[in-house]
């Protein structure tokens, strides 16, 4: 059989429009849920996050779950995010869930077949929520634990004047069953934040030794956390806040065919302070974690290698093979160029670069030891009035020991941040200094029905036959769930906000501060249950009055 010149073009014009078109990766960030977590309205990224975690492709099921566990962490519903971030917990610490996406797998898309885990930095700033999650309940030993993960030896490939160059590295890996570990050293972490969650948990647990060599690390990677460490020695605060600021580094794809991955900053990195105002002063803290800085870090990075390698190995099989089936003098040569060249171009266009990310992350976190006054706040704010956060809700400390809290600092937010009040009763603050109604029934106590309060809602004008039950009731005829304790892992959006749910955020969180700091429209109950109660409540108003008034 003759090969005629129409087929031979077509098969060179192929193996060229695959290296020139690739399959290049389509992840888009979540622009939606960013803009709703920078402006602090974190129980509606909380909502629609927890909606889309459990669907779409399993490749990405890890992203999704990341995500919805750290708008839920945000809000102060740490329920809601337990059992995402135990299986989070699961997927890092299983090896081979990206089994066959290495260096042997080079003509296997990376966006197509790799179950996504993050970069090292992005991996290290998930084990260090989980800790977060499990210091909120004061289970130091998981804490300990899940800190200890985040400091995982780091991959060096510094050799005396710095990072080998990709050229480089791309000659030495060019065999495609070559390890690029083998170039590198193993070194130890210098993640700071990761260090003094393991010492804080250490001294929780009586740990002192252990704690003394995690705070030294710290101090020795970062001087600027000298004074914080020694904080956290003298252990002199009532809780111990971990708050993060900004929007972390975006991920995209560079270089020649898209097969490098860069990083652009979305919130500038700086040496701005925390600003800390509590009952025992002004304070200023360095931060403990820039991850701008570590999405810069080569120690912080992995996969480039491979990536490079892939195109270095492409270039050189297509430009070969091209070579070959457009100087060839027989069919035989001119097929051998052209499968060469395919398969060059299918390399090429299979490294180019996976831009998957968590867009969540922090661009960068502090560490806040604490003093609490009467009214249980504090206020926050990055130096220059950036993110300035005014939290309510938190408790002094306990016999057990100071109490940790998660606190995302919002962008932009409305008068609510910076308010400083509890304009509800509820379960974490307790009543008001009025009694008031339960808000089913107009009033300001948004606290879960209990004996405990009736003395309080009779005051306010409940009559006195009516008691906890009958008002739990009227709430089930409202189709408004009652979640107390573990049950909040099933929080929907807050009946204040008009959800269909009932519950307190954890006191000290934005997710607290954000409800209770603002005016909700009063609640119009619509069952005939809630409103016989509510026409109730009006007729011993108005006999109590001399027939005007309300409630």
């Amino acid at each position: 059989m003759t090969l005629h010149a129409p087929t031979f073009r077509s098969g060179i014009g192929l193996a060229c429009a695959a290296a020139l078109t690739g399959c290049a990766s389509s992840y888009a960030p979540d622009h939606g849920t960013l803009g709703l977590m920078s402006r602090g309205e974190y129980g509606r990224a909380r909502f629609e996050l927890a909606q889309e975690a459990d669907t779409g492709d399993e490749r990405d099921r890890l992203l999704r779950w990341e995500k919805a566990a750290i708008a839920a962490l945000a809000d102060g519903i740490p329920e809601a995010a337990e059992w995402r971030l135990d299986r989070i917990y699961d997927r890092l610490r299983t090896q081979g869930v990206n089994e066959g996406s290495g260096t042997g797998s080079i003509f296997v898309s990376e966006a197509g077949v790799r179950s996504w885990k993050g970069e090292p930095f992005e991996q290290a700033m998930m084990y260090a929520y989980i800790a977060v999650h499990d210091a909120q309940h004061r289970d130091w030993g998981n804490v300990r634990a899940a800190a200890g993960d985040s400091l995982f030896s780091l991959r060096d490939f510094s050799s005396g004047s710095g990072v080998v160059s990709p050229e480089e590295l791309a000659r030495q890996t060019k065999d495609a069953e070559l390890d690029p570990d083998t170039l590198a050293q193993r070194v130890e972490s210098n993640f700071v934040y990761g260090h003094l969650l393991a010492g804080f948990a250490a001294a929780q647990l009586g740990l002192s030794a252990e704690a003394e060599e995690r705070y030294t690390a710290a101090a020795a990677i970062d001087p600027r956390v000298r004074t914080l460490a020694d904080a956290l020695r003298a252990d002199q605060f009532d809780a111990l806040l971990i708050v993060e600021y900004g929007l972390g580094p975006e991920r995209f794809a560079s270089g020649a065919d898209g097969v490098q991955v860069s990083y652009r900053a979305r919130t500038p990195s700086d040496d701005r302070a925390l600003i800390v105002h509590d009952a025992a002063g002004e304070s200023r803290l360095a931060q403990v974690a820039d991850l701008n800085q570590m999405s810069r870090d080569h120690r912080w990075r992995s996969l480039d290698d491979i990536r490079r390698a892939k195109q270095a190995f492409g270039d050189a099989l297509l430009i070969g093979g091209l070579a070959v089936a457009t100087s060839g003098d027989d069919e035989v040569q001119v097929l051998a160029g052209l499968g060469a060249a395919a398969i060059g171009a299918l390399a090429k266009s299979n490294s180019r670069a996976d831009t998957r990310h968590n867009e969540l992350l922090p661009q960068r976190v502090y560490l806040a030891p604490v003093w609490v006054g009467d009214d249980g706040a504090v206020s926050l704010e990055v130096e220059g009035g950036a993110g300035r956060l005014v939290l309510t809700g938190l408790d002094r400390r306990a016999p057990a020991g100071p109490s940790l809290r998660y606190v995302r600092l919002p962008g932009s937010a409305g008068a609510w941040a910076t308010s400083g009040r509890v304009l509800y009763a509820n379960d974490e603050s307790g009543a008001l200094a009025e009694p008031t109604l339960p808000v089913i029934f107009g009033g300001r106590d948004a606290r879960t029905p209990s004996p405990s309060l009736l003395r309080e809602w009779w005051a306010a004008g409940l009559p006195r036959e009516i008691d906890d039950g009958d008002v739990e009731a009227a709430y089930r005829a409202e189709g408004i769930a009652i979640l107390r304790g573990i049950e909040r892992r099933e929080a929907r959006g807050h009946v204040l906000e008009g959800g269909s749910t009932l519950f307190t955020p954890l006191g000290g969180t934005a997710g607290f501060t954000r409800l209770y700091g603002e005016e909700h429209g009063t609640y119009r109950p619509k069952s005939p249950e809630a409103r016989a109660i509510v026409d109730r409540i009006h007729e011993a108003v108005q006999h109590r009055e001399g027939g005007a008034g309300t409630p």
